[in-house]
């Protein structure tokens, strides 16, 4: 169940704000809270749904969500893994009326929800916090491109060994994690099935490249990773 609340002054007071909004003056940062509610939700609810109209600009707080869109074939493409500190919802807002695509959580999360209007006014008003947002946007669509260019030219073990490195690098900033989702979400993440998933996840395990059990991973060879990363 969704669990909402008023900010109140939650957002002079927050210790997770954005860089975005630290640099708001007092009169922005207490316009921003009234349209800001702190939201929290269990693993496997929706923030938004692709195909629905938007309301909301989402601040992840904390746990993990999973960014996702129907392909064509009716085949759900998972684009990325939103960490703490991520913006969910910013290209919608500057780009249609519709939600271009899904967000599901993957673990318990704590967000906070920021009404269109709100933002969309923020920006007018404040060149800092557009200039913040703006770097935000270019920092995640350049590393799209990277992601973009690796899955389309990689073989699947490549792809496979830049999923872990995705997670272990970039999201969990370990090389002991818990695998967020199941091998259906991962052959999504990557653009394979989940049989060929499975296929090369157990040669890794084979040749000692990273050892799991249940859904704890831990990476072995973190060299021989980023090699067979390299090589494709």
């Amino acid at each position: 169940m969704v669990d909402i609340a008023n900010s109140g002054s939650a957002c002079r007071e927050c210790s997770s704000k954005s860089e975005a909004v630290r640099i708001l003056n007092e009169k922005d940062l207490k316009f921003l809270e009234t349209g800001c509610k702190d939201v929290h939700l269990k693993a496997g609810e929706k923030l938004f749904m692709e195909g629905l109209p938007y309301a909301h600009v989402i601040f992840l707080k904390a746990g993990f969500v999973k960014v996702h869109m129907i392909g064509p074939t009716g085949k759900d493409q998972i684009l990325k893994i939103a960490k703490p500190g991520a913006f969910i919802g910013i290209q919608t807002i500057l780009g249609g009326d519709i939600n271009h695509y899904s967000a599901t959580t993957l673990t318990k999360v704590s967000a906070c929800f920021l009404k269109v209007d709100i933002f969309k006014e923020l920006i007018v008003r404040s060149g800092k916090f557009a200039s913040e947002i703006l770097k935000y946007i270019c920092t995640e669509e350049l590393n799209y491109y990277r992601r973009f260019v690796d899955q389309q030219q990689k073989q699947m073990n490549g792809r496979l060994a830049d999923a872990f490195l995705y997670l272990s690098d970039d999201i969990f900033l370990s090389r002991n994690f818990q695998m967020p989702f199941s091998n259906i979400d991962l052959a999504a993440l990557i653009g394979s099935t989940r049989e060929g998933v499975s296929r090369i996840l157990a040669g890794f395990k084979i040749e000692g490249v990273i050892q799991m059990k249940d859904r704890d991973v831990q990476i072995m060879d973190y060299k021989k990773l980023k090699k067979i990363s390299e090589k494709g």
